[in-house]
């Protein structure tokens, strides 16, 4: 009896995991650039990147200086400009850091890697969005330079994950190794 109601669940449990539906995650990496300020703590007065305490992005707007690779290969090389927040060093901001072409990206963490009087550089985790993809974990990486130029970098950290079927199958074959084992016992 007790085998009866084994291979109903694990049956029962397989078809539950082969029916079941997921979205992805994203996949791939793009960067950024553009024009920015550094300002004072306040957001009010230019300062160098050594005092900066806020990043003003000039029009609130970046271009893409490398192409989108995997899902986000729809933002393209010098083609598209993807709305940018402005933000504090070291403190995410609230809402997306960034959006374009149906994907968003919301800082949660941010790191001074390094500040000086030349260069600033930044680190930070979020989460990356999108319709009909699962929510994300991504990297975020900022530099600037004292000359005034600025680049961002975005990589994907996610672990890839076993899909219903992969896991329909190692279910499949933990009832086999159960009911082979059974039998050797009778």
């Amino acid at each position: 009896m007790n085998f009866r109601k084994t291979a109903l669940a694990g049956g029962t449990l397989l078809a539950t995991l082969s029916l079941s539906t997921h979205a992805a995650m994203i996949t791939g990496d793009v960067g950024f650039g553009g024009d920015y300020t550094p300002l004072d703590s306040e957001g009010g007065s230019e300062v160098s990147l050594e005092e900066a305490g806020y990043i003003d992005v000039s029009g609130e707007e970046a271009i893409v200086t490398s192409e989108g690779t995997g899902d986000l290969a729809a933002l393209t090389e010098f083609d598209t400009v993807v709305d940018h927040q402005s933000f504090a060093v070291g403190e995410a901001p609230s809402g997306p850091l960034w959006s374009g072409n149906g994907f968003s990206f919301e800082l949660t963490g941010m790191n001074v890697v390094a500040q000086n009087d030349v260069i600033l550089g930044l680190s930070g985790q979020g989460t990356m969005r999108a319709d009909g993809f699962d929510d994300t974990p991504f990297l975020w990486s900022f530099s600037a330079d004292s000359a005034g130029n600025e680049e961002f970098a975005f990589s994907s950290t996610t672990a890839s994950v076993p899909e219903p079927g992969t896991l329909s199958l190692l279910g499949l074959g933990l009832l086999s190794f159960g009911v082979a084992r059974r039998r050797m016992r009778a």
